[in-house]
């Protein structure tokens, strides 16, 4: 009965170590990943709605383990450019912007019309 336990609780602590060795191994994946996608001088491209695109223009990465970019967002509607409707803007002014929010939409679900300011309050 007590070399049952003990062979339990050495269970539990393998599979704690591995569960931890686990999400290293996924954060240096993580890491990997957005060294390689957010590099100097890249143009990175993502459609944040369905008809809604955002383009990134990577002009420093030095903080990017922090999960911060200094990049210029041009935030446009697809359909509507093709339809001249609105007309594609330019690139903003280079700000600090962590990846977490780089990738966020607050418009409709659906897309719509993108407010002009939207690159500048991101």
């Amino acid at each position: 009965m007590c070399d049952e336990k003990k062979t339990r609780a050495g269970f539990q602590f393998t599979v704690a170590r591995l569960t931890l060795r686990l999400g290293v191994v996924l954060e240096a994946i993580r890491f990997w990943r957005r060294r390689r996608t957010y590099r100097r001088g890249m143009i990175v491209t993502r459609f944040i709605a369905p008809d809604i695109r955002r383009d990134v223009d990577v002009i420093d990465a030095s903080r990017l383990a922090d999960g911060i970019i200094t990049a210029r967002t041009c935030t446009w509607n697809v359909l509507y450019h093709l339809r001249n409707i609105q007309a594609k803007p330019g690139f903003s002014e280079p700000r600090e912007i962590e990846i977490e929010q780089l990738w966020q939409w607050f418009g409709q679900s659906w897309g719509g019309v993108v407010p002009t300011s939207i690159d500048e309050g991101m």
